[in-house]
């Protein structure tokens, strides 16, 4: 494709990506431990055809990186995640869709280009690639990568779709997902998935009024829901444009509801606004459900930006490390703050979810005025305190994974896995540090730089 210069998200370390790889036996600086085998997978915005307008970073095709690593070896590939939207942009050999930063073509049918874009999730033996604006998952082989076809849960998924980050109950193996609509009630669902991929159980909420949620969170009874007041300016959007909005007089809105409940089940627990992207985890203890994640207070301020801050196009992106108790037997709903540092994209091990676990691992985000991240936070959630590794002067990474030991029995008996590209060299690394650490193990050099990307997910094949 052309790159447009005008457009931020199209370099340099957003620069898209133009041809599918397959290269192995790739280059190791150190030593990758033997145990290490699986696949990291990443998800990322790649448009395949020169955008349609003002490209946002949002708007790109979905496309998987994806490193096999096993006996010490490694191995890339890339691969588009062919959506029914990147197969009619194809056969038409141009962009069809216009962009975020664009008005909406009421014509185009779906108004909005679904592009499987965000996030990817292990569950029943398939790699899904979700979308942040609720869609259809793309299923997806491993290794392989290649596209299965949409996933729609038995033929059962609700009509306001699967938005990004479901959970996987590590004890289960059930998926438990949300969907949302803005334009049309009920605006939300939540449902529950079963380890073979069927849907069984699904809620859908009246709210009062749309919004964009991001994220849940799961205990071993209960799902944590969100309703907090980012979205659509309705306004906007009736004259066919796109603005983003905080509501600064809404409440911060936490709904528990039993893993299987009813919409009648949902307990409301109602906090100053605020907004959360991701979660880390919940739990029970006693009467409370606990909530760690990473919270902004305002993410659209009245004020405009700060310059040199943290931001992604209108959005601040300033969140910290927080926790929540909500008390169903009495009602109350408490929060707390745990650090002063801007950190994101916060993952844990996967294995723990659900229980009281210990450690998060951070990305730190970056003083510059993009969504990107200079270092690792390891917090210890119990007992206070963190671990912190800086990257190398000019390599910025994304979303960190942790990668359990087989056989390990600490929660950070493992290693965490990054993936970095340089702002002024045609460059990108796999790197592996020790979980209890931080200390470098290995670096895997990439055949080609790859743009900076949203979620990923590590697969034990």
């Amino acid at each position: 494709m052309t790159q447009a210069p005008s457009t931020p998200y199209l370099g340099p370390l957003h620069r898209p990506v133009g041809e599918e790889l397959t290269v192995s036996s790739l280059k190791v600086q150190g030593e990758l431990p033997a145990e290490l085998s699986g696949v990291f997978a990443r998800n990322s915005g790649n448009p395949q055809f020169e955008p349609a307008g003002r490209y946002h970073w949002f708007d790109g095709d979905g496309m998987i990186h994806a490193l096999h690593l096993e006996g010490g070896e490694a191995t890339y590939r890339n691969r588009w995640v062919r959506t029914p939207a990147f197969t009619r942009e194809r056969e038409a050999g141009r962009a069809l869709w216009p962009g975020l930063l664009e008005p909406l073509d009421p014509s185009l049918q779906p108004p909005i280009k679904d592009t499987a874009n965000t996030d990817v999730i292990w569950h029943n033996g398939q790699l899904l690639a979700t979308w942040w604006l609720s869609g259809t998952p793309m299923a997806l082989s491993l290794p392989e990568l290649e596209t299965l076809g949409p996933c729609t849960f038995g033929g059962k998924l609700p009509w306001q779709g699967c938005a990004a980050h479901p959970k996987v109950c590590p004890r289960t193996g059930e998926l438990l997902f949300f969907g949302y609509s803005l334009f049309k009630k009920p605006y939300y669902v939540y449902g529950v998935v079963g380890a073979d991929g069927q849907l069984t159980h699904a809620v859908e909420l009246d709210l009062p009024r749309p919004h964009v949620p991001h994220d849940v969170a799961i205990t071993e009874h209960y799902t944590v829901l969100m309703d907090l007041p980012l979205g659509y300016d309705l306004g906007a959007l009736k004259q066919g444009k796109r603005k983003i909005g905080f509501d600064r007089s809404y409440p911060a809105r936490f709904g528990i509801i039993p893993r299987h409940g009813a919409a009648d089940e949902v307990r409301w627990f109602e906090l100053p606004t605020c907004y959360v992207y991701h979660t880390i985890n919940a739990h029970e203890e006693g009467d409370e459900v606990v909530l760690t994640a990473c919270r902004i207070e305002d993410p659209v301020p009245a004020a405009g930006l700060q310059e040199g801050a943290a931001r992604l196009d209108a959005i601040s992106l300033e969140p910290y490390l927080y926790r929540w108790r909500f008390n169903l037997a009495t009602g109350e709903a408490k929060g707390e703050q745990l650090d002063d540092v801007v950190t994101e994209f916060p993952r844990a091990n996967d294995a723990w979810l659900t229980q009281p676990l210990r450690y998060s691992y951070n990305p730190r985000v970056a003083p510059l005025e993009d969504l990107s991240f200079d270092g690792i936070v390891k917090y210890d959630l119990e007992r206070g305190g963190s671990t912190v590794h800086d990257y190398a002067p000019g390599w910025f990474g994304g979303e960190v994974l942790y990668a359990p030991r087989p056989g390990g029995e600490d929660e950070d008996d493992g290693w965490v896995l990054s993936v970095l590209s340089h702002v002024d060299e045609p460059a990108s690394k796999l790197v592996v540090l020790d979980a209890k650490e931080l200390t470098p193990l290995a670096e895997v050099e990439l055949p080609q730089r790859i743009p900076l990307g949203f979620h990923a997910q590590w697969v034990t094949l």
